[in-house]
């Protein structure tokens, strides 16, 4: 939360990447097009960032501190605020749909003391879980009016995914298939990539490539940028006798996948 940056791992190779000028990072998401979400706590705001490039797309304001962050099927951002009893709904491009206002007097309306895990659920709800008053609050997801609450022990205290909506439907809707190809000359000019793909409504397909003069080489090579259509002119990758070709695909949906055939690549 101090240091004022998120790290990314590339689980493949162990590297870390820094990405700075977040302040006071607290809670995490990631939503369907592998934006990462994150609350600030220090700067009352959310963050949108890159998840490729950890670039900031934007911060959002929120006027309260930021803690726990979840993403819904629709790509909205939900938001916790500890120290205000308060759970905030944005849209996917930052705008402020709708705020909950704890209501002490009123048990039914009442999200609880110091809200702070929150997460979406496959049938479309917001679960929220308190510190100080030790209850699972669901929330309806169109206008956060409270469906049930659940005094459920002591302290809850969670960042998690915790209906396991995220990993269902976000970070499971991805996969990727690599394959390594040997040119049989040391010093091979790479020319373009070519494929054939299947993109329904809801998903897409992406390339790239990177080249070194041995197969082990290829893990710590540079990558190349992503393609999204073909041919990809991959002309500026390095010379060399080996490349490495990934393609990842991506689909929002549950009933439906992209795929891919026909892969080539040219050289000389």
């Amino acid at each position: 939360r101090g240091a004022g940056s998120v790290s990314k791992i590339d689980i493949t190779n162990n590297t870390v990447q820094h990405f700075g000028g977040v302040s006071g990072p607290y809670g995490i998401g990631i939503d369907q097009q592998d934006n990462v979400w994150v609350a600030s706590w220090e700067g009352q705001s959310i963050y949108k960032i890159n998840g490729q490039t950890g670039g900031i797309i934007f911060n959002k304001p929120l006027g309260m501190n930021a803690r726990g962050v979840a993403v819904d099927a629709y790509g909205n951002v939900w938001v916790s605020h500890s120290l205000n009893d308060k759970v905030t709904k944005l849209d996917n491009n930052g705008n402020v749909l709708f705020t909950v206002n704890s209501d002490p007097d009123n048990a039914t309306g009442y999200i609880g003391a110091h809200p702070i895990g929150i997460t979406a659920t496959a049938e479309g709800f917001i679960w929220v879980v308190n510190y100080n008053t030790h209850r699972a609050v669901k929330l309806h997801p169109d206008n956060g009016s409270i469906l049930a609450w659940v005094d459920v022990g002591l302290n809850h205290y969670t960042y998690s995914d915790m209906a396991g909506y995220a990993l269902r439907s976000i970070t499971l809707r991805s996969g990727s298939w690599t394959v390594n190809f040997d040119s049989k000359a040391d010093n091979s000019v790479w020319k373009s990539l070519s494929w054939v793909e299947s993109e329904p409504a809801g998903t897409y397909v992406k390339v790239r490539a990177r080249s070194a003069a041995s197969q082990s080489g290829l893990t710590t090579a540079a990558w190349s940028p992503y393609y999204d259509s073909p041919p990809a002119n991959i002309s500026g990758l390095p010379n060399n006798r080996w490349i490495q070709i990934e393609v990842s695909m991506h689909t929002n949906l549950d009933s439906v996948s992209p795929g891919i055939k026909d892969l080539k690549v040219e050289f000389e």
